[in-house]
């Protein structure tokens, strides 16, 4: 009887041991959801924290000597003016407006910052760059690849007439053709920052076209029939001969 008993109670604990180890344990609380952080330039007036901060890093940057530093005191000028005017656009309620100017504003900001990027190297200057540390893709050609994109971006302001765009086309020109004469001369990393700077320039005449506007009337006011589906404007390709055939070509200088 004893025997029995002490069986019963052996089975028992051994029953009891089993289904703590299958059972699951306490579980913690997850961990609260937390939102994906916007982009800084996504948000509202995020262009103008950006560009006030790259406006700050500009005025505290190193001059550069001669011709060169009044053009770019002259571009940084116009950006603050262009930032002044999308704080007080905001101020006013008008966040369209606002947004376009300050983009405006970052984009002729970054000009400033790569063309003085582009001043620090010394054409003289004999010491090697590093050895190519591989990825995806090499720093020749990123340069390369962002002179012909402002190759491209340039070429598609030539035939517009308002007084911005001639003077940032211009602008825009003799950097990238100061760029190409780099490129061709080999000093790429001096090319890639002047093609950057030109390319920036391309976008300031297109937001400053966007924030004179008139305010859009609410959807409902609208009475602009849809273009018939197949029929939609597209912009038309660029003709072949347009185009640089090959991808490690340098393309010509812009006329």
């Amino acid at each position: 009887m004893l025997i029995s008993k002490v069986f019963v109670l052996g089975a028992s604990s051994l029953m009891s041991l089993a289904l703590a180890a299958i059972s699951p344990g306490p579980r913690d609380d997850p961990p609260p959801h937390h939102k994906a952080k916007q982009k800084e330039g996504h948000k509202p007036g995020g262009e103008l924290k950006k560009t006030y901060d790259l406006l700050r890093h500009l005025q505290a940057g190193a001059r550069t000597p001669g011709r060169s530093e009044d053009r770019l005191k002259e571009w940084t000028e116009r950006s603050v003016k262009y930032y002044r005017e999308a704080v007080e656009a905001s101020e006013g309620g008008d966040e369209r407006k606002s947004h376009e100017l300050g983009l405006a504003a970052h984009d002729l900001a970054r000009a400033v910052d790569h063309a003085r990027n582009a001043a620090s190297f010394d054409p003289d200057n004999d010491l090697p760059p590093p050895p190519d540390a591989g990825g995806p893709e090499g720093e020749d050609e990123r340069n390369l690849r962002d002179l012909k994109h402002a190759h491209d971006r340039i070429s598609e302001l030539r035939d517009r007439n308002d007084p911005d765009t001639k003077f940032y086309f211009t602008t825009s020109k003799d950097l990238y053709n100061a760029a190409q004469r780099d490129a061709v001369a080999g000093r790429r990393d001096r090319a890639g920052e002047l093609a950057r700077a030109a390319e920036a320039l391309t976008h300031v005449p297109e937001h400053l076209a966007k924030a004179s506007e008139e305010k859009p009337e609410p959807k409902e006011k609208r009475d602009r029939p849809e273009p018939p589906k197949g029929k939609r404007d597209h912009p038309e390709a660029k003709a072949k001969h347009d185009r640089p055939e090959a991808r490690d070509a340098i393309p010509p200088p812009i006329n």
